[in-house]
């Protein structure tokens, strides 16, 4: 018996290892109340240092771009805490519904799926997007341009946001639904400036729903100057020196084809 105690052990780690795989891969979309335990924690608190280390729960991933032309913002959250956003699920899907395959063609550069009940919901989803966030630079409001929505193949909800281009100076992203999010969760925030460097990262929560940076000057490379027009004399003398140059040519070959005279 002593020898089928070490096969035993690994039979019910690999059993209960199974029942976690098959709990994690059930839809956020059919279990709208949040789970503490479906997101791995994130950093530690300010005594990890003395041992007392304070978990932090991510419900939430946000990156904005500063682009020449726009301010491009992705949040990526589980489906069920994009319908916590809506307040409740408006729609119950069928215990034999199943979505399709996945294609490439969201907005955000995931992989997608369509699914029948998710893409009923994406109007109210876009509707909702639209005031994920509020934008400020240098005081003034920036309004959304573009809202779309995606469901990513691991049933995550992407919401990708569109705002006027950020001009130099003093920004501040702020996260208008943290009255939603249960107490404890937060997100993490990334921006990152036209060449993909990051500028800022953190994470943000009720207690400080925003983040603020100080934008650079945008700078690209300059266009190339226009090559200047030659003068009407320097053209004048290249033709002419090219002219001289056929003559003493051709005077050349006839000079080698003339026999001599004896």
């Amino acid at each position: 018996m002593s020898q089928l105690r070490p096969w035993a052990g690994l039979l019910f780690k690999v059993l209960t290892l199974g029942a976690i795989l098959a709990a994690g891969s059930a839809r956020a979309h059919d279990n709208l109340s949040f789970d503490p335990n479906a997101k791995p924690e994130f950093g530690l608190g300010p005594n990890s240092m003395v041992g007392t280390p304070e978990p932090v729960v991510i419900q939430g991933m946000a990156t904005a771009r500063l682009r020449p032309t726009d301010l491009e913002i992705d949040l990526t959250v589980a489906d069920g805490a994009a319908y916590k956003l809506l307040g409740a699920d408006p729609y119950q899907p069928p215990a034999n519904a199943s979505a399709s395959a996945p294609s490439a063609d969201s907005s955000s550069g995931l992989p997608v799926v369509h699914d029948p009940h998710f893409d009923a919901d994406k109007p109210l989803l876009v509707k909702r997007g639209e005031s994920l966030f509020r934008i400020e630079n240098n005081g003034q409001v920036l309004n959304p341009l573009a809202v779309a929505v995606d469901l990513t193949e691991s049933h995550d909800v992407v919401f990708h946001l569109t705002f006027p281009r950020v001009v130099p100076g003093a920004l501040r992203l702020a996260f208008t639904y943290f009255d939603q999010i249960p107490a404890g969760q937060k997100d993490v925030v990334t921006v990152l400036d036209s060449a993909e460097r990051t500028l800022a990262t953190t994470s943000v929560g009720a207690k400080t729903p925003f983040l603020d940076v100080d934008v650079p000057t945008f700078t690209e490379k300059p266009p190339a100057p226009p090559a200047a027009p030659l003068p009407l004399g320097k053209i004048l003398a290249s033709l002419a020196g090219i002219v001289a140059g056929l003559v003493a040519l051709i005077f050349l070959l006839q000079r080698i084809r003339r026999p001599e005279k004896v």
